[in-house]
């Protein structure tokens, strides 16, 4: 008895009897105290009128479902100005008036229900020795209250993320809705059933206080936070921006799609006839057992590895091993820890310098075999048109090329395919990988695009500048500003002297798509140059989307949206 009061110690409840049977276990709880508050007017009274029982259940022990059997006093007011004259008694935190379950109960339905939702919940409630369904569970769920302390508050985050999110997303019908995070807390603050910039400004203006808005680069979250926050700092994402460049980039790449599709793809296969089995030897064929030996060569390092685990499992030691196979017992060692047989690795050629010049001069090739009587091709015409694009190779390379395919054609074998070229998609986003992270294949084809039309060269140069000034904004916040804010300061103002240059590059670069894209950096350029020297992103926004869209799809989309928002933030309880 006196271990079962400890489970109920400060709710006021004392346990009369405890009894346990197959079907769980039953309490009878009464309350401590002599006297009640009155609810109405709050004076305790001892004049107790009469006492009845209800029945509320707990949460299970130890697996076993429990039943309590409460035996509630009524009182007398003794405030004769006092409404109420007969009263019951309150039991505190245990449960509420008229409840047929405990607060702790309650707790955990409404958990589950947050959790996993109607359906799925429900079926998770037997394993917990609980019972609800999931009328229930949603019930609970729109009673509880999770919102953000600063939105509770009628105030704002200091720095806010807003971005739109997706309820439907189709060709026929699109609904978005808004997404608003404190990015200096890492948690959501608010849903809004909409994307308008008339709903953004609304919430700012009955939510004042934020001082940094980070945002995208939509014009709707810009004309909202202009009218509902004008005194706060607009902040454009810096992916956003980077990305804006680089489809004003791939424009100019599909305007010169042709000449980018001369350019072969990094990583295709190449096929036979190709610049690398030209430079392989006599005849411009590889070797024919080239594969085979390969094989071989694995099939030995599995069998080795087979037999030296098979040793060791017989309880053999290294040196008797290397003894019994004739190896090194530095072989041995490198073998056992292994959970499969090692992979030999085998060095690849360096490229053709003709191999960016590939797909064009095959073309051309064959342009010259048709126009030709006899189908003569000439290596001199064909070497000369390489110059004029930029090729400094010899003329040799050319020659041994168009031989080695003039003997393909005379032997009746395939006419080499050729590779798959660049499309300026493709380029693009090699063009957006940093260029320490893309091989040497991917840089040589990057380099190659910057050859076929100065405009494209031109843009692509635009491209890197812009990029560098976005990449190092995080490293330098990061390195300098723990150590001299002022040097950090100086830094920004470079940077945003530097942008101004670049606006100034891009509209006297002749490229139309990027004097465009300068064009609407300067209509936005309060929100750029935050961008330049604040540390803020939209990351953790677009981390929240992800986990929005989770939800909404673990309900089938069907669910309501106070339902939806409910849930979204009750991930960050307050």
């Amino acid at each position: 008895m006196r271990t079962a009061s400890v489970l109920f110690r400060g709710m006021g409840l004392r346990v009369e009897t405890l009894h346990v049977n197959e079907a769980g276990i039953g309490l009878v709880l009464v309350a401590g105290k002599a006297r009640a508050p009155c609810p109405s007017c709050g004076v305790a009274s001892r004049r107790m009128h009469s006492r009845y029982a209800r029945t509320v259940t707990d949460v299970a022990w130890g697996g076993a479902p429990v039943r309590c059997r409460l035996l509630v006093r009524r009182f007398r007011c003794g405030r004769a100005a006092c409404p109420q004259r007969i009263f019951c008694e309150r039991v505190g935190p245990f449960a509420a008036p008229h409840a047929r379950r405990t607060d702790r109960l309650r707790a955990l339905l409404r958990d589950v229900g947050l959790a996993l939702g109607g359906r799925p919940g429900q079926r998770l409630l037997p394993t917990l020795q609980a019972n609800a369904s999931r009328a229930t569970l949603l019930r609970l769920v729109r009673a509880a209250d999770v919102t953000s302390p600063p939105a509770s508050c009628g105030t704002a985050p200091r720095i806010l993320g807003v971005d739109e999110w997706a309820f439907r997303r189709g060709p026929r019908a699109q609904r978005f809705g808004t997404i608003l995070v404190d990015l200096e807390r890492h948690r959501p603050v608010d849903l809004l059933p909409d994307a308008t910039a008339e709903a953004f400004a609304a919430w700012l203006r009955a939510h004042p206080g934020a001082a940094v808005i980070s945002r995208d680069r939509g014009g709707a979250f810009a004309d909202g936070a202009r009218a509902g926050a004008p005194g706060a700092v607009q902040v454009a994402d810096r992916f956003h921006l980077l990305r804006n460049l680089g489809d004003a980039t791939k424009r100019v790449f599909q305007r010169h799609a042709a000449s980018v599709r001369q350019v072969p793809s990094p990583n295709a296969a190449r096929p036979a006839g190709s610049v690398a089995d030209a430079r392989r030897g006599p005849g411009g064929s590889a070797r024919t057992d080239g594969r085979e030996s390969r094989e071989r060569t694995r099939q030995v390092l599995r069998e080795r590895y087979a037999t030296i685990h098979e040793l060791a499992a017989r309880g053999m030691n290294i040196s008797a091993i290397a003894r019994a196979l004739g190896i090194h017992r530095h072989t041995v060692q490198k073998y056992l820890p292994l959970t499969a047989p090692p992979e030999r690795r085998y060095t690849q050629r360096r490229p053709s310098i003709l191999a960016p010049y590939e797909r064009y001069l095959l073309e051309r090739w064959r342009q010259q075999g048709r126009a030709h009587p006899r189908g003569r091709r000439n290596a001199l015409a064909l070497w000369r048109e390489l110059r004029q694009r930029g090729f400094a190779g010899k003329y040799g390379s050319v020659v041994r090329l168009v031989a080695h395919w003039n003997r393909l054609e005379r032997a009746g074998d395939a006419v080499p395919v050729p590779p798959p070229g660049l499309t300026p998609r493709h380029a693009t986003a090699l063009l957006l990988v940093r260029s320490h992270r893309r091989t040497a294949e991917e840089q040589r084809a990057v380099d190659a695009v910057r050859t076929v039309h100065p405009e494209v060269a031109t843009a692509m140069a635009l491209f890197d500048g812009f990029a560098q000034l976005i990449r190092e904004v995080r490293r330098d916040s990061s390195d300098v500003e723990a150590e001299d804010p002022a040097a950090l300061q100086a830094v920004q103002w470079d940077r945003l002297g530097r942008l101004a240059e670049w606006l100034g590059a891009a509209a006297q670069s002749g490229v139309t798509e990027m004097r465009a894209f300068g064009t609407r950096l300067r209509q936005d350029l309060a929100a750029v140059q935050a961008a330049l020297t604040l540390p803020y992103s939209q990351g953790q926004t677009e981390g929240h989307i992800t986990r929005l869209k989770l939800l909404k799809r673990q309900m089938y989309g069907r669910a309501n949206f106070d339902l939806l928002r409910l849930r979204f933030l009750a991930a960050h309880p307050t």
